[in-house]
C-alpha cells in the first residue's frame, strides 16, 4: 500500500510538476506537458526508515551496460520504448543501481551535466529498469534521449545519447480510381478477354506503389469493396502498377461482371465501376461438307482451256453463300485430300465465296490435267470435294502474223541487210514461245508458207521470241525478195507478207575531189566569196572550209559549194595573206585530199557575191559631161562577155549636164556585208564644187539604181570651183573591217587642193551627210599644186595598218609632188596638212606632172608595199615610172624623184608614158608588177607596158621599151592605154588586163580585156583582146573613161 502511494505520488508529479528551468535549454519546460509513464518496470520500495549504510567506495562511478547503447522499440506517432542494457558498479549491486531517463527536442543531453540541466526527466531514479514508455509525443518529431546511471554512493555516468523520428500521423483516406473508374474489355474470345483501366491516384501511396486486385462474379454483385470481397472471386493477389489483366478460364457465352479494388499502403481501398461482357461462342470446329457427294464435272474444253463446275457445300455453322472455294490445278493424279492438294496442285486464283464454276486457262493442247476444290467455312474448316480429271483437245489453228504482216528492211549494205517485223501471237503458244524463220530468194516466189519452204533460202534455222534477223552473203547491186514464216508450239505455221530490196553498190571507197573555182594559189581576194565544187562517183556529203589553220567550217552547197570570206569588224586586213584550205566528203565518209592555197587580201570587186569581180566603167563625158556609169557583171569562167555598153548589167545616168558623173569611180565593200560597193566622183556638180555618190550592193542582185539621184549616200563639196570629187578611193583606212571612202578635191583654196576620209560607220557604211563632218581633212599646200589629183594606199611601212598616197601633180609649175601618210593605228589618217605627210616626193622637173598616176604594191616582196609614180610629162611628154622601194618600218625615205629606187622611161616624146599605170602581181608569183599605160605613143595609137618583178630586187627594167609585154591601140588618136586596170574577172586566179582607148572612133571609145593568158609577149594589137566593149554609135561622148579600181 505504501508503494502504490509514492507511485502515484510520482505519476502526479510527472503530469504536473515543471523541472527548475536551466540556462542552457529549455527542453525540460517543452515537454513538461508529456504524458509520461513507467511500462514494465519495477521499483524497490523507498523507506522512509533509517537504514544504515556501509561504507564504499564512493568514487568509483558505475558501468553502463552495452558500452551505454541505446535502442528504441514500439516507434508509433505519439510514442515509443526506449531500451538498454543494465550496468555495473564495482560496490553496488546490480540491482541496486539506479537509472533515470531524459527527454529533449535538441541534441544537448550527451552527459550528466547536460541531462539535468537540459533534459526533462522521466519520474525519478528507479533500481533494476531496463526499458521506459514514452507517450504524449508529437508525430514526425525527432527526440533525442539519455540515461543517467547512479550507484549507491551517488556516483553517477550518462549512457550514449541516441535520437529518434516518431511516425507520421495515420493515412485513413482512401485512394481515388483512376479514369472516373471506367473499366474496357478487348481481346474477347470464348473462354478469356483482357480487362483495362486507368491507374488511380492517393494523397500518400505513390502511384506506382498502388496496388489492384481484379473480382469476377457471375452476378452483378460487386459493386464495392465490401461486396466484392463478400461475393466476389479474387483473381490472383494484388499487384502494384498494372492497368490491365488477361483474364482466362472463362465458359463460352456467359456473361460476366468485373470489377478492380484499389489499395493504398496504409490498407486503405477504393472500387472501380463494375464492368459486365460476355465470351463469345465455342469455336467451330467442323468442316463443311461438299455438296453433290463432291463430283467435279468439266465443260467447255478446249485446247487450251476448260470450266470446272461443283454443287455447294454446306456447312454447321457458316452460310452456304458465305462458303469460300478454290480450285487447285495438277499434271499428276495427287490431289485427293486438303493436305494433298495444297501441297502438290497449283491454285487458280484464290478463294471466293459462293462460286460454283472456275475457268482454267492458260492449258497446252492434249494434256492430261487433275483438278479438286477446297471448301472453307468462316473458322477456316476445310473440306475437298472428289478429284477431277480432263484432258485438253489437239491445237490445229495456225498462228496470227504481227501488224498484218507487215516486214521492214533496214542497214542495207552492198552483202547484207536486216529483217524485221512485229511479233505475232497465238491461241494456245505464248508470244515469247511462238517460232521465226526468214527465207530469200532473186524471184517472188515466197508468198505462201509451202513457196517459202521449196522456193526460198532459209536464213539459218527457227528461233523463238525474236523480230529481227541479219541476213548475209548477198550480192551487191541484186533485187531479193524476203518472207518470214512463223510457227506455234504445236507446229502450225502462217507466213507474213513478201517484201523485195536491192542491196548496195560495193563500198564507196573513192575519195572525193574539191576544187575552188574563183582563186589559185598566190592570188588576190578580190570578192567576199569563195565558190569551188566537189565531185564522187557517188554523192558529196559536204563541203568545210578552213581560214588560217583554225577549225572546218560547213560551206553552203555540196557539189557546187559557196563560203563566205570574213566580213565586218572581222573582215581582213587589205594587204593581209591568208591560207584557205578546202576539203569535201563523201556519203561513206571518204574524205578529199585538203586543197591549200596562199591568198592576199584585196579590194573586193565583186559586187553580185558570186565569187568573181565585176567591171565597173565610168563615162564622165557621156551626154553633154552627164556622165554615166556602167556595171558590167562577170559570167564565170568566161568574164565580161557583153560588147556594147548597151548590154551592161546596171547603167548609171548623172543628174545634169555638165556633171561629169563618173569622172572618177571606186569599188570596195564599204558596209561590210561581203559584197562590193562603189563610189563615184561628179566634180563639176554646182558650177564646180562637186559631188560624191556611193551605192550599196542589195546582195546577189548587185546594184540595181539607174540614177545618181537614187545613191545610197550625195556628199557635196565645199564650195564653188573645188573640184570635190575629182578622185575617189575606197580602202579601210583605220582597218576595222570597213571600207572607208576618200576623196580629192583639187582646186579647193585657189588649187592648193584637199582630201577627205569618211570613215565607215560599219554595217550601216557612211553615215556621214556633209564634207564638213568628214572623219579627217587634209588640206594642200599653198599654191597650185592640185593636191588630191590622185589617190592610192598600202601598208608602206608594214606595220599592220593602211597608209595614204595623195598626189599634187601641178606642184611647182607642174613639177608634181606625191605625199605619204602613214596611219596612226586603228585611228587610221590623223594628219590634216599635206604638208605634215609622213613623206613627201618632189618631180625632177617643171611640167613633169610627176603624180599623174599613183599605185602601191610590194614589188621586191619584202613585205612592206613600194609606191609607183606616173610623171606623164617628163622630158616633152615622154613620160617616166617612178618606183620607190619602202625602207621598212620608216616607210619610203627618198623625198626626190630624181633619187627613185628604179625609174622607167617612155620610149618617145609626146607618148605620155605612165600618165595611167597600176602595181599589182600580174603573173601570179607573188610579186607586184607593173602595168603601165602610154596613150600618146605612134600618132595616138597607144600603148601599154608590163613590167615583171624579177624578185628581191623589184623591177629591173629602165626603159618602156624593154616592157615584159605590150599591146599597142588598133589605129591613131585611140588613146589606148589613156586608163587600165587590173582583175579577176574569171575567176581563174589570175588577173584580166582591162584597158581603155578613150579616142577609139571618133572618140566613140572602147574598153579591151585581156585575159592573162592571151596577154602574150610581143607587139600585139588591141584587138586581140578576150573581150571588147564598145560605146553605142549614138554614144558620141565616150571619150573619157575611168576603170574602178
Amino acid at each position: 500500500m505504501r508503494n502504490l502511494i509514492i507511485n502515484s505520488i510520482l505519476v502526479f508529479c510527472l503530469f504536473t510538476c515543471t523541472p527548475p528551468a536551466s540556462s542552457g535549454d529549455n527542453s525540460g519546460s517543452a515537454l513538461a506537458s508529456l504524458l509520461l509513464g513507467f511500462g514494465g518496470v519495477s521499483t524497490s520500495p523507498i523507506s522512509d526508515e533509517t537504514t544504515s549504510v556501509t561504507n564504499f567506495d564512493v568514487q568509483t562511478a558505475p558501468i553502463p551496460g552495452s558500452s551505454g547503447t541505446l535502442t528504441f522499440q514500439n516507434v508509433s506517432a505519439t510514442s515509443l520504448s526506449l531500451v538498454w542494457t543494465q550496468g555495473t558498479d564495482a560496490q553496488t549491486p546490480t540491482t541496486s543501481l539506479l537509472y533515470l531517463a531524459y527527454i529533449s527536442t535538441s541534441a544537448n543531453i550527451s552527459s550528466v551535466s547536460q541531462m539535468e540541466s537540459n533534459g526533462l526527466a522521466l519520474g525519478s531514479y528507479a533500481t533494476a529498469i531496463s526499458t521506459i514508455n514514452f507517450t504524449g509525443l508529437s508525430p514526425s518529431t525527432r527526440y533525442y534521449f539519455n540515461v543517467i546511471i547512479k550507484d549507491g554512493s551517488g556516483n553517477k555516468v550518462a549512457y550514449s545519447m541516441a535520437n529518434q523520428l516518431t511516425t507520421a500521423t495515420p493515412d485513413t483516406t482512401a485512394p481515388i480510381v483512376g479514369g472516373g473508374g471506367t473499366l474496357s474489355v478487348s481481346g474477347i474470345s470464348s473462354s478469356s478477354m483482357t480487362l483495362s483501366w486507368t491507374e488511380g491516384v492517393d494523397n500518400i501511396t505513390s502511384q506506382s506503389t498502388l496496388e489492384y486486385l481484379v473480382f469476377r462474379s457471375n452476378s452483378s454483385n460487386i459493386g464495392n469493396v465490401a461486396s466484392m470481397e463478400a461475393n466476389g472471386t479474387a483473381i490472383g493477389s494484388y499487384s502494384s502498377a498494372i492497368s490491365s489483366l488477361n483474364i482466362t478460364g472463362l465458359s463460352a457465352s456467359t456473361t460476366y461482371y468485373f470489377n478492380v479494388m484499389i489499395r493504398d499502403t496504409a490498407g486503405n481501398k477504393s472500387s472501380y465501376t463494375t464492368r459486365s461482357q460476355a465470351t463469345t461462342a465455342a469455336p467451330d470446329l467442323t468442316s463443311p461438307v461438299a455438296g453433290g457427294s463432291g463430283t467435279l464435272t468439266t465443260s467447255n474444253i478446249t485446247a487450251t482451256s476448260l470450266t470446272l463446275n461443283w454443287t455447294q457445300a454446306t456447312d454447321n455453322v457458316t452460310a452456304q453463300n458465305a462458303l469460300s472455294y478454290l480450285v487447285y490445278q495438277s499434271n499428276s493424279s495427287n490431289l485427293s485430300s486438303v493436305s494433298s492438294i495444297e501441297t502438290n496442285g497449283t491454285a487458280i486464283g484464290s478463294y471466293a465465296a459462293g462460286i460454283v464454276t472456275k475457268n482454267a486457262t492458260a492449258l497446252l493442247p492434249s494434256t492430261t490435267y487433275y483438278y479438286n476444290v477446297i471448301v472453307k467455312d468462316a473458322a477456316g474448316n476445310k473440306s475437298a470435294y472428289t478429284m477431277k480429271s480432263q484432258t485438253t483437245l489437239a491445237d490445229s489453228a495456225s498462228p496470227n502474223v504481227g501488224n498484218s504482216g507487215t516486214l521492214l528492211v533496214s542497214n542495207v549494205t552492198a552483202s547484207g541487210l536486216t529483217l524485221s517485223w512485229t511479233a505475232g501471237s497465238d491461241a494456245i503458244t505464248a508470244q515469247g514461245s511462238l517460232q521465226y524463220l526468214a527465207y530469200f530468194s532473186t524471184s517472188n516466189n515466197l508468198s505462201s508458207v509451202s513457196n517459202a519452204e521449196t522456193n526460198g533460202s532459209a536464213v539459218g534455222s527457227y528461233s523463238a521470241g525474236i523480230t529481227s534477223v541479219n541476213v548475209t552473203g548477198l550480192t551487191d547491186s541484186t533485187t531479193y525478195y524476203f518472207n518470214l514464216v512463223i510457227r506455234d508450239e504445236a507446229g502450225n505455221k502462217n507466213i507474213y507478207n513478201t517484201i523485195s530490196q536491192i542491196t548496195s553498190p560495193p563500198p564507196d571507197t573513192s575519195i572525193p575531189t574539191v576544187t575552188i573555182r574563183n582563186l589559185i594559189n598566190k592570188s588576190t581576194v578580190e570578192t567576199g566569196f569563195l565558190y569551188g565544187t566537189a565531185t564522187d562517183n557517188v554523192s558529196v556529203s559536204k563541203v568545210e572550209v578552213s581560214i588560217d589553220s583554225g577549225s572546218y567550217t560547213l560551206a553552203t552547197g555540196t557539189t557546187s559549194w559557196k563560203f563566205q570570206l570574213p566580213s565586218g569588224s572581222n573582215s581582213w586586213k587589205e594587204g593581209s595573206s591568208h591560207t584557205i584550205s578546202v576539203r569535201s566528203e563523201d556519203a561513206s565518209s571518204n574524205q578529199s585530199i585538203i586543197k591549200t592555197i596562199n591568198v592576199k587580201k584585196g579590194i573586193n570587186r565583186d559586187i553580185n557575191g558570186d565569187g568573181y569581180s565585176d567591171l565597173v566603167i565610168g563615162s564622165g563625158l557621156h551626154t553633154s559631161d552627164t556622165g554615166r556609169v556602167y556595171i558590167f557583171h562577170s559570167t564565170g569562167g568566161s568574164g565580161i562577155t557583153a560588147t556594147n555598153v548597151s548590154s551592161a548589167t546596171t547603167t548609171i545616168t548623172g543628174q545634169a549636164v555638165v556633171n561629169r558623173f563618173g569622172y572618177s569611180i571606186s569599188m570596195g565593200d564599204i558596209n561590210g556585208d561581203g559584197y562590193s560597193d562603189i563610189a563615184v566622183g561628179a566634180y563639176r556638180t554646182s558650177s564646180y564644187t562637186g559631188q560624191i555618190y556611193i551605192f550599196y550592193s542589195s546582195g546577189t542582185s548587185g546594184i540595181t539604181v539607174t540614177g545618181a539621184s537614187s545613191a545610197d549616200k550625195i556628199i557635196s563639196g565645199e564650195a564653188t570651183n573645188n573640184n570635190f570629187g575629182y578622185s575617189i578611193f575606197i580602202s579601210d583606212l583605220n582597218s576595222d573591217g570597213y571600207s572607208d571612202v576618200v576623196v580629192g578635191a583639187r582646186n579647193h583654196s585657189s588649187s592648193a587642193g584637199r582630201v577627205y576620209i569618211f570613215n565607215s560607220a560599219g554595217s550601216s557604211g557612211v553615215t556621214i551627210s556633209s564634207y564638213s563632218s568628214a572623219s579627217i581633212t587634209i588640206s594642200g599646200e599653198s599654191g597650185s599644186g592640185m593636191f588630191g589629183y590622185a589617190l592610192t594606199s598600202g601598208d608602206i611601212n608594214g606595220d599592220g595598218y593602211i597608209d595614204l598616197v595623195v598626189s599634187a601633180n601641178e606642184r611647182n609649175s607642174n613639177t608634181g609632188s606625191v605625199y605619204v601618210f602613214h596611219a596612226s593605228g586603228l585611228s587610221g589618217i590623223t594628219t590634216t596638212s599635206a604638208a605634215s605627210a609622213s613623206t613627201i616626193i618632189t618631180g625632177e622637173s617643171t611640167l613633169n606632172w610627176f603624180g599623174d598616176a599613183v599605185s602601191v604594191g610590194d614589188i621586191n616582196i619584202d613585205g612592206y608595199a613600194d609606191l609607183v609614180v606616173g610623171a606623164s610629162g617628163y622630158n616633152s611628154n615622154t613620160g617616166r615610172v617612178y618606183i620607190f622601194h619602202s625602207s621598212g618600218s620608216s616607210g619610203i625615205t627618198i623625198t626626190q624623184a630624181s633619187s627613185a629606187s628604179r625609174t622607167i622611161t617612155g620610149e618617145a616624146t609626146s607618148d605620155k608614158f605612165g600618165f595611167a599605170l597600176i602595181c599589182q602581181d600580174l603573173n601570179g608569183n607573188g610579186y607586184a608588177d607593173i602595168l603601165a599605160g602610154a596613150h600618146g605613143y605612134s600618132s595616138g595609137k597607144g600603148r601599154a607596158y608590163v613590167f615583171h618583178s624579177s624578185g628581191a630586187s623589184g623591177i629591173p627594167l629602165t626603159t618602156a621599151s624593154s616592157a615584159d609585154r605590150f599591146k599597142i591601140g588598133e589605129s591613131a588618136s585611140d588613146r589606148f592605154g589613156y586608163s587600165v586596170g587590173a582583175l579577176d574577172l574569171t575567176g581563174d586566179g589570175t588577173v584580166d588586163l582591162v584597158l581603155g582607148a578613150a579616142g577609139y572612133s571618133s572618140n566613140l571609145g572602147r574598153i579591151y580585156i585581156h585575159h592573162w593568158n592571151s596577154f602574150m609577149p610581143g607587139d600585139e594589137t588591141a584587138d586581140t583582146s578576150s573581150a571588147i566593149i564598145t560605146a553605142q554609135s549614138t554614144d558620141t561622148m565616150f571619150y573619157h573613161i575611168n576603170i574602178a579600181r
